[in-house]
């Protein structure tokens, strides 16, 4: 059986795997699911989501005699190779540690420093603009370290790229707005004043420290190292199409 690996074919015969969702000789359903499925550029394609989602799967068609308005099932079978941390297990688990503890320490200095009435940059809308949007951000960065850690041990391709690559995003987004509310609030101490001027230099210092606990989780996932592993999953029998 040949398939066609990441847009490359591997055979150009009419009627070959190339053409297994051509719609000649087929009924309306049959037409109507080779449209859906179609592997040429004339055909109508899935949605982007659904190929960075299927990416690395491979769509075997298989006849359905048993359905005479739908007379092909399609199933879905991962065969790219799977993805896992290039790391051992305890050190693996101690980078999960650090990604918590720098997430619930950068929420904790964060909030902290945001609620101290005592800070008279606490209530200027400077500080509440980036200081609302750092709020989302570190909830969403909370969120995507939760998913990280119930990932599974081998992901496919979708698996690994998005939550990595949430996991940055929001570190970095988080770290950036906390870092540009120390800012707004070193500026209003310095332009406005009001007193208290400890009490702000010490919020300023958790905001910044809120920072570079974001942006802690960032460098590390950077750094993390992956690696593949070969995927055995047999394929049904069946016309292939891998999907890119």
């Amino acid at each position: 059986m040949k398939i066609s690996l990441f847009g490359r074919k591997l055979n150009e015969q009419p009627g070959g795997v190339d053409n297994i969702y051509g719609n000649k000789g087929k009924s309306a359903a049959g037409k109507a699911e080779a449209d859906y499925f179609g592997d040429d550029e004339s055909a109508i394609r899935h949605s982007r989501y659904y190929h960075e989602y299927f990416r690395g799967y491979t769509e075997v068609r298989t006849d359905n005699p048993s359905n005479p308005y739908k007379p092909y099932k399609i199933r879905r079978v991962y065969t790219a190779p799977w993805i896992r941390a290039d790391m051992d297990g305890p050190v693996y688990f101690s980078y999960c540690c650090c990604y918590v503890l720098l997430t619930v320490l950068c929420a904790a200095l964060f909030v902290t420093a945001l609620i101290d009435r005592a800070v008279p940059a606490n209530y200027s809308p400077v500080v509440a603009v980036p200081g609302y949007l750092g709020v989302i951000a570190i909830f969403l960065l909370a969120v995507c370290t939760v998913a990280y850690l119930l990932r599974p041990k081998k992901m496919t391709l979708y698996e690994h790229s998005s939550s990595t690559k949430r996991l940055k995003v929001f570190a970095l987004a988080s770290a950036v707005l906390c870092a540009l509310t120390a800012l707004a609030s070193l500026g209003y101490l310095l332009f406005a004043g009001g007193g208290e001027s400890a009490r702000s230099l010490l919020a300023a210092a958790k905001l910044l420290g809120a920072a570079a606990s974001a942006f802690g989780v960032w460098s590390l996932e950077r750094k993390m190292r992956y690696c593949e592993i070969e995927n055995t999953t047999p394929l049904p029998e069946g016309e292939a199409h891998r999907i890119q």
